[in-house]
């Protein structure tokens, strides 16, 4: 597998994994909002049914109490007022009075006294004197009468969650709710990756290796082109657009020879003639930079060896005022393309400026080179573009441009100090 096809699968396993782990987290998010609404729900479900047992015992004894202040008969020696199951005769002998829970504290009874009372001894049906098998507590209510005679009853267990079937159902119904959320969420981002993954190409076809089955039936599509062959087309509009570039700088020159001889042609004191010479010129100009850049483009550097202190005053020492600081004895360089970048900056320089200064020098693995001029400096409003470099319309700058990235350096362009510009060159010692 190439290296481009390599680096779009290992893209594609790498959102294969986020998305896994994504659609994991809505999942266990999903999960856990699940048991908080199910543990709230069942908190409101035990407090409505404690009100509703609580509310049923005081109902209950109050019943009893009145049914007892009308009863003229002797009493039963079992009487059922749902919830309680009361026997008649006093609690057991092993009962310890206890204090009453809340909902019973402002309980007030006409026709008895009562008390809570608490038993250790064990449960036991068929026994009226410990609690049935519906009411699992050895919590009891004792109703003492003034005639002496005790109803007793076993209250019956205050109701809870884990009574219901509220928690092993809505805890199934959670789960598969989160899981449902989880697939649903791995769908989602499945959809919105691939398409983007097509737009960049960066799709790939099933490994033979790892699906063999997807493989044989995976057809080929545009989303799978490799970086390889997007490169190319990107290189083949490239060279369209230059070819076309040079084709147009080379045609211009037939046109503008034509005007040329016109321009000749016509009487000295012709009133626009100025004015037409100028604009004739910025056109051969652009012409010439144009051939002239697309030319550049195509150049390979030839790296030698370089004595550039020596070099620069040699060739320089005319054209501007030089200032050297420290500087290596050779450098490795493209004598070349350097003359060309220097030519272009400092004609540049000179067209609009009286005084220009070249100032080199050098750190451990780079050499510097700054061009200052005091012309009228750029323009406030267009300081960043290629367009207002002052070349009247040429392609100097842009020239420059491609030449420092043949050179592997860089450069600035940016207003001096005082009046005027300053470009400035990064070159490296030796190429990279």
């Amino acid at each position: 597998m190439n290296t481009s096809a390599s680096a779009a699968d290992a893209l594609n396993r790498g959102w294969r994994k986020l998305a896994q782990r994504l659609s994991a987290a809505v999942a266990l998010a999903v999960l856990m909002v699940g048991l908080a609404v199910l543990a709230v729900a069942d908190a409101i479900l035990v407090r409505i049914e404690r009100q509703h047992y609580e509310n049923g015992i005081v109902t209950a004894l109050r019943d009893l109490d009145r049914w007892v202040a009308q009863q003229f008969s002797p009493l039963p020696s079992w009487i059922s007022v749902p919830p309680l199951q009361f026997w008649l005769g006093p609690p057991p002998a092993t009962a310890v009075s206890i204090p009453a829970p809340d909902f019973l504290r402002g309980l007030d009874l006409a026709a008895a006294e009562w008390i809570i009372w608490h038993s250790p001894e064990q449960m036991s049906a068929g026994n009226q004197n410990t609690p049935s098998e519906t009411g699992k507590t050895l919590l009891g209510i004792a109703l003492l009468f003034p005639d002496g005679v005790w109803l007793s009853a076993w209250l019956p267990a205050p109701p809870s969650g884990a009574q219901r079937l509220l928690w092993p159902w809505g805890t199934a119904v959670v789960l598969v709710v989160s899981a449902v959320s989880g697939l649903a969420s791995h769908w989602a981002l499945r959809q919105t990756w691939r398409p983007w993954m097509r737009a960049l190409g960066l799709e790939v076809e099933p490994s033979p290796t790892r699906h063999p089955e997807r493989a044989k039936t995976a057809l080929p599509t545009p989303s799978s082109r490799s970086m390889e062959a997007i490169e190319e087309e990107i290189r083949q509009i490239l060279h369209q657009r230059h070819a076309l570039f040079a084709a147009v700088a080379h045609d211009m020159r037939t046109p503008l020879a034509r005007m040329r001889l016109r321009l000749e042609m016509l009487p000295p004191d012709w009133p626009e003639r100025a004015g037409w010479e100028s604009d004739l010129v910025a056109l051969e100009r652009l012409a010439n930079d144009t051939a002239e850049y697309l030319r550049t483009l195509r150049l390979q550097p030839q790296w030698q060896p370089l004595a550039i202190a020596s070099w620069l005053l040699e060739h320089y020492a005319a054209a501007a005022t030089i200032e050297l600081g420290p500087l290596p004895p050779r450098m490795t360089t493209d004598p070349m393309l350097l003359a060309r970048v220097l030519d272009n900056v400092l004609s540049n320089a000179q067209r609009h400026a009286p005084h220009v200064w070249l100032r080199a020098w050098a750190d451990e693995e780079t050499l510097h080179v700054c061009i200052e001029d005091d012309g009228p400096g750029l323009p406030s409003d267009g300081q960043d573009l290629l367009a207002l470099s002052r070349t009247s319309g040429g392609l100097g700058l842009a020239i420059v441009d491609a030449l420092m990235r043949h050179l592997q350096g860089q450069w600035q362009l940016k207003p001096r100090p005082g009046g005027g510009v300053r470009v400035c060159l990064t070159l490296p010692l030796a190429p990279r």
